[in-house]
């Protein structure tokens, strides 16, 4: 391990496990205040999709690799290089944060307006209920207008959430990042439910008019084979 005491700094290394304290006290802070926040919000993103956050999971191992990686090379390591082994471990809890929210996003506007399927929930609004809404039917409804701005607002959001990855190792940063990006997704299921009830009701509109044209044209056939029927009576 070479000695134990000195660096080019002049800080000590804690004997037992040759880390540097600078590293022990990062460390210390990480775990003691900043890991709840990151399983919590690993929760909620499962909570939300209903699905196993596979990103999060994934980056876990990853931070913990690094962890790994710092116990077993310590003696080996600068004080430098420890650091760097800390730093990536906070960087992929953030990413548990942060990085499965943003996808949740993505993945759902790309699913409400998915360019291969026509029967999307946005390409359904847009073909059926943007029409009706516009002419004056379903009032009730999210109109056109109240879409477009929740979603600008939406992807404001991500892109200030997005701005706050630069805070180097500031977890405050990174959980108002990761509650931002929460909002926005748990703000775009909310959306879609909207926008999928607005689909509903301009379909069922749109076949109780068929049903009231077919009826008046049976109706108007019948009384013309009536009058015709009398005629020749």
């Amino acid at each position: 391990m070479g000695d134990e005491t000195a660096s080019s700094l002049g800080e000590e290394r804690e004997l037992t496990s040759a880390i540097y304290r600078s590293s022990l006290e990062e460390i210390v802070r990480i775990f003691g205040r900043d890991f709840a926040p990151v399983l919590k919000a690993h929760q909620r993103v499962e909570a939300l999709t209903g699905e196993k956050n596979l990103i999060g999971r994934q980056n876990l191992l990853e931070a913990f690799g690094h962890l790994g990686i710092l116990f077993a090379e310590a003696p080996n390591l600068s004080r430098d290089d420890q650091m760097k082994q800390v730093a990536y471990l906070a960087d992929h809890l953030r990413r548990v944060m942060m990085e499965s929210f943003e996808q949740e996003v993505y993945v759902s506007l790309a699913a409400m307006w998915d360019q291969d399927n026509q029967r999307s929930v946005g390409r359904l609004y847009d073909a059926y209920a943007a029409p009706q809404i516009k002419k004056g039917a379903l009032l009730q409804h999210i109109t056109p207008d109240d879409l477009e701005e929740r979603l600008d607002q939406i992807q404001k959001d991500v892109l200030e959430a997005r701005k706050r990855k630069v805070a180097d190792g500031d977890f405050s940063e990174w959980i108002a990042a990761a509650n931002e990006l929460e909002g926005a997704a748990e703000e775009l299921k909310k959306l879609r439910r909207e926008v999928g009830a607005a689909v509903d009701a301009a379909v069922a509109n749109r076949t109780a008019k068929r049903r009231w044209l077919i009826s008046l044209g049976v109706g108007v056939g019948l009384a013309l084979i009536f009058n015709v029927v009398l005629k020749i009576i």
